[in-house]
């Protein structure tokens, strides 16, 4: 009986964790920013404001979207893209905002809501499935995908 639970433990396991490996996510940026593709080093910069607070060429904030709570497409993006933990990212803006009363990513509850928040700010930088960006690439332009 324990070797059933055991394997039956196992298998679930193997489902979840094949499924997060799975997610596929696009980094989308607004329409009318010229950014093209980034390297994922050079959204993670972006993203946190690291070495620049404007986008080069047009000058507007960059202003990075969140996701709320967690899910395999924000796991993806944290440890592909960000090499960091949720918690460290949020401590980085924190600090931030102390340092130089930097506003936090804003947080949505959904990719649709991304979708429609970075197509109406073009200093906008998000990110959201892959299947949510193909459904709505008119909207939005994709700067980097992660398989």
């Amino acid at each position: 009986m324990k070797a059933i639970k055991y394997s039956f433990l196992l298998l679930v396991l193997a489902i979840f964790m094949g499924g997060a490996a799975k997610a596929q996510i696009v980094v989308i940026v607004n329409n009318d920013n010229p950014a093209e593709k980034l390297s994922a080093q050079q959204v993670k910069d972006y993203y946190m404001r690291k070495s620049r607070s404007r986008w080069p060429s047009i000058n507007k904030p960059i202003k990075p979207v969140d996701r709320k709570g967690s899910g395999a497409e924000k796991t993806k993006f944290l440890s592909d893209v960000m090499g960091m933990s949720n918690e460290k990212l949020s401590q980085h803006f924190t600090q931030r905002q102390f340092a130089n009363s930097e506003a936090p990513p804003a947080k949505f509850a959904s990719d649709e809501e991304i979708i429609n928040n970075v197509a109406n700010e073009i200093g906008a930088i998000g990110f959201v499935s892959k299947a949510v960006y193909d459904a709505n690439a008119s909207k939005v332009k994709s700067v980097l995908v992660v398989n």
